[in-house]
């Protein structure tokens, strides 16, 4: 009767209240869900960019740039290289500003394996009008020690020699 047809509407008027705030969440997660599609896009344009600026070697000094591209090729005259500086080391966390500092253009040398592949090289920048470059040959660096390294690694603000604070 009266009360049954009363709690039935009372039911009915929850189910639709309900039903209100299921589509009012549908509506907010599928508002969610364009934003974050919108956001990827934008972090996948992003990444696509940086990766071809990567391939590209933009950035590098010229003669930088002309040998590490010139040594992606088949048959290249250019061998042996080994990589940018900056690519090769991992710097210890806290000492990257100071490492940068110190070692300032020095990121942009190029290490090969021989020193003869290093003549190669310049031989090929010369050639092709390409620009300079300092390259590194591993088979000719030798380590040189400081007498006065304990000296100065015992001063105040010396956190260590930098070849121990890079891998």
């Amino acid at each position: 009767t009266e009360a049954q047809s009363s709690k039935t509407k009372a039911e009915l008027a929850k189910l639709l209240q309900n039903g209100e705030t299921r589509d009012k969440a549908k509506r907010q997660w599928a508002e969610q869900e364009v934003s974050l599609r919108y956001a990827l896009n934008s972090l996948q344009s992003r990444l696509q960019m940086l990766q071809e600026l990567a391939e590209k070697y933009e950035g590098y000094y010229p003669g930088v740039r002309a040998l590490l591209l010139a040594a992606k090729k088949t048959n290249s005259p250019v061998s042996g290289i080994c990589g940018v500086m900056a690519e090769l080391l991992t710097v210890q966390s806290g000492c990257e500003v100071a490492l940068d500092a110190a070692l300032a253009g020095s990121l942009q040398n190029i290490v090969v394996k021989t020193e003869k592949e290093a003549r190669l090289a310049i031989e090929y920048l010369k050639n092709n009008k390409s620009g300079r470059v300092t390259l590194l040959p591993l088979d000719a660096i030798k380590p040189r020690e400081n007498p006065n390294i304990k000296k100065v690694l015992s001063m105040a603000g010396v956190v260590g020699r930098g070849i121990d604070l890079v891998q």
